[in-house]
């Protein structure tokens, strides 16, 4: 990636001001693209009710929500033995650790492996 396309991928994924606390996606989610193309998706939605209900089933008097969501998605397609392939990111606000601060590796193993 040369460092104009990385200068405006970093200046899009900087601008987008909102908070997301798991990303994943799927392969069948792309296009095949030539060998080392590069693409960066956005996706937007907006969400607003009159009232916010709690998971119990109270609502909260004289409530309302709005919730706007972005989520950026950058892939990159390679060749693997002749095998067209892409090279998925996920983005995550959090990873799950141990006590210790450890990075619990085998539950992302695991879940990569459940897709």
């Amino acid at each position: 990636m040369n460092k104009l396309k990385a200068v405006a991928v970093s200046t899009l994924v900087l601008s987008v001001d909102s908070k997301s606390y798991a990303f994943d996606g799927h392969p069948g989610d792309y296009l095949w693209l030539p060998d080392h193309s590069a693409v960066a998706l956005i996706y937007g939605q907006y969400q607003s009710a009159d009232s916010f209900k709690i998971d119990g089933g109270n609502t909260v008097p004289k409530s309302k929500l709005e919730a706007a969501t972005s989520i950026v998605r950058g892939v990159y397609f390679r060749d693997l033995g002749g095998v067209k392939c892409p090279q998925q990111f996920d983005f995550r606000a959090t990873l799950p650790r141990e006590p210790t601060g450890k990075l619990m590796k085998r539950l992302l193993k695991a879940e990569y492996e459940a897709r």
